[in-house]
């Protein structure tokens, strides 16, 4: 009896087992793709993030085309600059050049363009570069209160009219101008005991030369060096007596005659030879002796 109805239970498993199965492998089979179905599917994300994305994406494509077309304008081309036919500079990338160290006289500047296709025609001026000589020889010596500077000039040329110079030379002291004399002599009285510097430049109609200095030291001056500076200025351009002060002023010649007088400021056309200036200057007189030569 008992086996019987084991049998029974055994025969209604095996026949009820396989229904129970054959479901769990269908669900299964579509829940785990085969290799054909993966291949086939495709993710697709939200449609404003792919816009956002496309939109960033181009963006940086533009800026990355911009640097590239602005760098390619950069390098497109450069300058070559050539003087008297003579190429003095290349790979010039900016439209200026400054040429230094120049000869003096007459010269050709030709500029052109290299592309990375070939090269420009040159575009060429004529450039006149002026000879700014200075003077020679520069000596400056100290006798009492009075230092007289002497110097080789530069060969004068006459404008319209003909009388007319077209140099002069300007002296300086310790950098302040003091004077211009068409001559190649200058002298200043009055001067306080210390060290100065003088300098003399060329004046040319359309420039001037460079500056020559000479150092001198006064050491003898009858006169208190007060801030550098005596009460009075005494000095000679060419034949020209230049004399000036808060006070009275006398010019006397080397005999003690009196031959000009006049207040603050003296301008007197003399002769060769010596003469001495007398400047009262408040309660007090300075003697000044000068020679014009």
């Amino acid at each position: 009896m008992k086996q019987n109805y084991f049998k029974r239970v055994c025969s209604l498993l095996w026949l009820v087992l396989p229904m129970l199965i054959m479901p769990l492998e269908v669900a299964a089979q579509e829940i785990i793709p085969n290799e054909e179905v993966l291949e086939s599917l495709t993710f697709v994300a939200p449609v404003e993030e792919t816009d956002a994305i496309e939109a960033e994406v181009e963006a940086l494509q533009e800026i990355v085309a911009t640097e590239e077309i602005a760098e390619q304008a950069v390098r497109s081309y450069t300058y070559t600059v050539y003087r008297d036919g003579v190429k003095i500079a290349s790979g010039l990338t900016e439209p200026t050049f400054l040429d230094e160290d120049v000869p003096a006289g007459e010269h050709t500047y030709c500029v052109e363009v290299q592309y990375q296709g070939g090269v420009s025609d040159k575009v060429c001026v004529d450039v006149e570069v002026k000879d700014f000589k200075p003077v020679t020889n520069l000596t400056g010596t100290a006798s009492n209160d009075e230092v007289s500077l002497d110097w080789d000039g530069v060969e004068e040329k006459a404008e319209e009219p003909a009388s007319d110079k077209a140099v002069s030379y300007n002296v300086y002291k310790n950098g302040t101008l003091i004077g211009n004399t068409a001559e190649t002599h200058y002298v200043e009285t009055g001067v306080a005991n210390g060290t100065y510097i003088y300098e003399v430049e060329v004046k040319y109609p359309d420039g001037v030369s460079p500056k020559v200095a000479v150092t001198v030291t006064v050491t003898n001056s009858s006169l208190s060096n007060v801030d550098g500076q005596a009460p009075y200025t005494l000095r000679v351009e060419g034949k020209k007596i230049i004399a000036e002060a808060h006070g009275m002023i006398t010019l006397y010649d080397i005999n003690g005659r009196t031959v000009a007088v006049a207040p603050n400021r003296l301008e007197y056309m003399a002769q060769t030879g010596f003469y001495a200036v007398r400047f009262d200057v408040g309660n007090k007189h300075h003697v000044s002796k000068i020679q014009v030569r």
